[in-house]
């Protein structure tokens, strides 16, 4: 047996949710094709303040809130200069303070939203072969629990994240502009609580570490580097990862404020900056990681992931209406985002010049890490 929706959305991040959501709100039958069983946890994550005007926009303020998310009114940084510490506080931000998430709930509650307004959800499914001819809808195979069943669909929105598996299956190739990866934890605290709701960011001769405060009284922590380094430095595991811990200076002194404990290894995750070399074509588009993976430095990738995916969501309207352009114009607006965005990733990485003779940062030199010109979006 066959189902057909309007729309297949390849994956349930905040992409694909925030899409589903969007298009169910019309009308449209949207289905979210989910290789996860179950949201996972993961070791913290930040939103901007602009976030929270996305969210409201979105109608989703109220189920965000729910959820817990701790206030961050700033962050630190020890990047460049002198290493000393230097506070961007969000008091002058027009959207108010950031947010500190547990990312599982927030996923979560994006899905929830999204089969609320009723899209269909199918979890812990694989994509196996889509297939279109000659602007017939896409056939797609669903493997789950080892049944393989068929959804056709009108129009497909890639938003697997990284792995970007519908853009991949259909000859679509990925651009990395760097491979940068996250060794990520929790700290849990062994007296108490920690009080320093801020975002930490230092850097380090062989990376940089990320720290935030979690609502529970958890620390997450993720030391950024590339991946030979990483397992050169033997920090994929917990006796080498706390050993990178203790070179720090900061985000030391900040674990060791509340008596923190690593339990187990570190996940480690990419978190590089890549791109798809094409962001639509017929009959789909791509949004969120999928599309383009920004450096977690830019604390901007959950906004974007639900500001794409409704942007995705409204150009595949577009086109089962009959607007041909529409995912090219969608394209188009996307690829200038990203180009903005590596004027901006490029210039802060720069601006760290204290190690010279270190790896890390030499590739991110200028002329280390300049890329070729964007291709075509179709």
């Amino acid at each position: 047996m066959t189902a057909h929706v309007d729309v297949a959305i390849i994956g349930g991040g905040p992409a694909g949710a925030s899409a589903a959501l969007s298009l169910a709100r019309t009308g449209l039958r949207a289905l979210i094709v989910e290789r996860r069983p179950q949201r996972q946890s993961r070791a913290g994550e930040s939103l901007a303040p602009s976030a929270t005007t996305l969210l409201a926009r979105l109608g989703l303020l109220p189920a965000f809130l729910a959820t817990e998310p701790l206030p961050c009114y700033a962050n630190r940084s020890s990047w460049g200069g002198d290493g000393r510490l230097v506070d961007y506080d969000f008091i002058r931000d027009p959207h108010g303070h950031g947010w500190h998430i547990d990312r599982q709930r927030f996923d979560q509650m994006l899905l929830d939203a999204a089969v609320a307004a009723g899209a269909g959800l199918q979890c812990g499914a694989l994509l196996a072969s889509p297939e279109r001819r000659d602007g017939s809808p896409w056939l797609l195979k669903v493997q789950a629990d080892g049944v393989v069943s068929r959804v056709e669909a009108d129009f497909v929105i890639e938003a697997s994240g990284r792995r970007a598996a519908f853009a991949r299956r259909i000859g679509v190739h990925r651009t990395h502009l760097d491979r940068l990866v996250a060794a990520a934890a929790f700290l849990v605290p062994e007296s108490r609580p920690g009080q320093d709701s801020t975002t930490l960011v230092e850097a380090v001769p062989e990376g940089w570490w990320y720290s935030a405060l979690l609502r529970d009284g958890r620390l997450a922590a993720a030391f950024m580097t590339d991946p030979d380094l990483l397992g050169g430095l033997d920090a994929r595991h917990k006796a080498g990862w706390l050993a990178r811990l203790e070179s720090t200076t900061h985000t030391r002194q900040r674990a060791a404020a509340v008596g923190c404990r690593l339990a187990g290894d570190p996940m480690v995750e990419a978190a590089g900056t890549s791109r798809l070399d094409r962001i639509a074509g017929e009959g789909w588009v791509a949004a969120g990681d999928a599309a383009a993976a920004y450096d977690p430095l830019s604390s901007h990738g959950i906004g974007v992931a639900i500001a794409t995916g409704a942007q995705a969501a409204r150009a595949a309207a577009a086109s089962l209406r009959g607007d041909a352009k529409a995912p090219a114009e969608y394209a188009a607006r996307n690829v200038a985002g990203f180009q903005r965005y590596l004027g901006m990733w490029r210039a802060y990485y720069a601006d760290e010049t204290r190690w010279p003779d270190s790896l890390f940062w030499s590739r991110r030199r200028p002329a280390q890490s300049e890329a070729a010109p964007l291709p075509a979006v179709i």
